[in-house]
Formats: C-alpha cells, sequence, structure tokens
C-alpha cells in the first residue's frame, strides 16, 4: 500500500492490490470537487491502473466513470495495511 501526499496537502492511500484509493480524513479541500459523492475516509474503485511519480499530479478513473486530478505528488511511501 502506499500513502502519498500531493502539492496541496492532501494524502491519499492507494491499495495497489485492489487498485482502490481513499483521501485521508483531514486533507485539505480543493474548489471545485464534490466531496459528498466521493468523501474522504472511504475506499473507492479505480477503472484503471494510475501513474503515480513524484512530480506529477495523479489521474484516477473511478468504476462510475467520476475523475479526479490531483496537484503534483510530493511525496510516495509504502505503508502498512490499514
Amino acid at each position: 500500500m502506499k500513502r502519498i501526499t500531493t502539492e496541496s496537502g492532501a494524502v491519499y492511500l492507494y491499495d495497489d492490490y485492489r487498485d482502490q484509493v481513499m483521501r485521508a480524513d483531514g486533507s485539505p479541500y480543493s474548489g471545485g470537487i464534490n466531496y459528498e459523492v466521493r468523501p474522504d475516509g472511504v475506499w473507492h474503485v479505480l477503472a484503471s491502473t494510475p501513474d503515480i511519480e513524484v512530480g506529477w499530479s495523479i489521474e484516477m478513473d473511478f468504476v462510475d466513470g467520476a475523475y479526479r486530478v490531483t496537484t503534483p505528488v510530493v511525496s510516495i511511501e509504502d505503508v502498512e495495511e490499514v
């Protein structure tokens, strides 16, 4: 599992085994994103495996057709299951 921090300070957990992502509770909010539809602290299944690299935004396609782009990644850490 990866713990990913973006330039905005948002923290994502990415489960590469199940191809799902969770935005951590307490992450800063960005304008134009409806957090009621895809709330923090809940796993969301991805339709495809995202490219995750420091210095690049993550483009996430969700199985329900939704799409999200993060600010650039500043750190990627391997973490134990949550």
